[in-house]
């Protein structure tokens, strides 16, 4: 009589990672490798974190959530619907 052994399976205690792709164009490249630069690291996605995580902090620290979601509200009134600016300034 042989014994079976059950194959090992691998057991990760950490939550499955989020992962995306990231497009960019020259400019956002440019700034990628900025952030590199300034904050002296060498992985494209550390800069991206470094990058956003300091621009939420000059943002929050700027403007309020509730401003900010009024700037970035799609159906808000803008100026560049107006033809005639001019009366509303």
């Amino acid at each position: 009589m042989t014994l079976k052994k059950q194959p090992f399976v691998k057991q990760n205690l950490k939550p499955k990672e989020d992962t995306f792709t990231v497009r960019c164009n020259a400019d956002d490249r440019e700034l990628i490798n900025w952030g590199k630069k300034v904050f002296d690291i060498k992985s494209d996605s550390k800069a991206l974190k470094a990058l956003a995580s300091v621009g939420r902090n000059v943002l929050h620290g700027t403007f309020s959530d509730r401003f900010l979601q009024y700037l970035f509200k799609k159906d808000r009134e803008r100026l560049t619907d107006y033809k005639d600016t001019s009366e509303l300034l």
